[in-house]
This record gives structure tokens, C-alpha cells and sequence, in this order.
């Protein structure tokens, strides 16, 4: 539990050194998938941060899409994050970005 908390603390303290415009009270950052903004063929797992596709994959009716608990914000100006594909599945037809 103590790991956990030094790990928490370190995260907050990066962000703050990265974005040091952003108030997280009014605007707080994106830290994880959406539970209710994602196609219902899509699964969450590890705090919503993992997104497991159940579809068919077949056609483009299979595609699917997620977005993050808040926009990035504004006073950010230049945003970071990163997504690892885990298995690109069948034809590996995978898109990834931002949305407006």
C-alpha cells in the first residue's frame, strides 16, 4: 500500500511539472477509458485503463470506438500519452487518436 501511495505521488507531482496551467478542479485530465462513452462491444479492465474488443471484426459495422473520462484541456498545449497494442487482431485493422 505504501509503494502505491510514493507511485501516486510521483504520477501527480510529473503532471503538475508537465502541466502546470491545467487546474485539475475545473478541467482534470484524461487518466482513463470512459465506462459510458464506449461502443458496447468494447471491455475495460485494470481501472479502465485496458480496452478488450469483443466484436466480430468483419466489416466496417464491427468498428468501435472509446474516449476518455475528460478532454484534454486547453491550458495543456501540447498533451502526451501513449497506447500500446497489444494484438492487432485478426486482419489488424487498428486505429488510434484523438477526437473533437
Amino acid at each position: 500500500p505504501q509503494t502505491i501511495l510514493i507511485a501516486v505521488f510521483r504520477i501527480m507531482d510529473r503532471l503538475v511539472r508537465l502541466y502546470p496551467k491545467v487546474n485539475e478542479k475545473e478541467t482534470p485530465l484524461p487518466r482513463s477509458w470512459s465506462v459510458k462513452d464506449k461502443f458496447s462491444f468494447l471491455v475495460l479492465s485494470q481501472n479502465n485503463q485496458k480496452v478488450h474488443y469483443k466484436g466480430g471484426g468483419k466489416n466496417h459495422k464491427d468498428a468501435a470506438s472509446v474516449r476518455a473520462t475528460h478532454p484534454i484541456p486547453a491550458a495543456c498545449g501540447v498533451y502526451y500519452f501513449e497506447v500500446k497494442v497489444l494484438n492487432k487482431g485478426r486482419d489488424g485493422s487498428v486505429g488510434l487518436g484523438p477526437s473533437v
